[in-house]
């Protein structure tokens, strides 16, 4: 790869050019222990000073394993049916066209006609359209989270509610505000920029059940 990139310097940086061995490789420790250093701020990795061989994954990145986990496990096992409602955990997570209409204050058909514009996320479960919750603003001054147009389309198709549910309602690194870490739905209800939990979707558009 670097010699792809510096092919003048044969993949070493120019700065690096007439160093001697001793000093490339001393240089090269540093910069490890460098980024080791900032991932053990990050919670990453996390070690005992002076013991050998105790690097190990950090707090951060185990709540990140355990997450994505998650939501690979929800992908990949469908919930069981009881009676012939939705589930408490579907129902917990959605909202009937009847009662999205109520929580708008707006008719029937008007929720449609916004559904058909792209400003609300429609779902299809057992046969019953039904409005995922995380769109709906907790603001009594807002009705919807910003951005729903750009978000919904990113949202895996293979994905169970349950799945789009979780993604949504559990905080994530990568949307820090004020060094809080944010959950997709309380980020887009923030006004921030909606392209970025897009971004994030991207990476799970593959069907990892398969």
């Amino acid at each position: 790869m670097f010699e792809h990139l510096l092919p003048e310097t044969n993949g070493a940086p120019s700065f690096l050019a007439g160093w001697e061995p001793s000093e490339r490789l001393q240089t090269v420790h540093r910069f490890r222990y460098f980024v080791l250093s900032k991932w053990s701020q990050r919670g990453f990795v996390e070690f005992d000073k002076g013991v050998s061989r105790s690097l190990r994954t950090g707090p951060q990145f185990r709540e990140i394993a355990i997450r994505e986990r998650h939501i690979q496990d929800l992908v990949r096992k469908k919930p069981p049916r009881s009676g012939r409602g939705p589930s408490d955990a579907v129902a917990a997570a959605t909202l009937a066209p009847k009662g999205a209409a109520a929580r708008l204050r707006i008719t029937e058909t008007a929720l449609r006609r916004l559904t058909k514009a792209g400003y609300l996320r429609r779902v299809t479960h057992e046969g019953q359209a039904l409005y995922p919750s995380w769109q709906f603003s907790p603001q009594p001054d807002k009705p919807v989270v910003a951005g729903i147009e750009v978000v919904a389309p990113a949202i895996p198709e293979h994905w169970p509610l349950a799945a789009e549910h979780y993604f949504m309602a559990a905080p994530r690194m990568e949307l820090a505000v004020d060094g809080r870490h944010r959950s997709p739905s309380d980020w887009l209800d923030l006004g921030m920029n909606p392209h970025i939990v897009a971004g994030i979707l991207e990476k799970y558009s593959y069907d990892i059940g398969r």
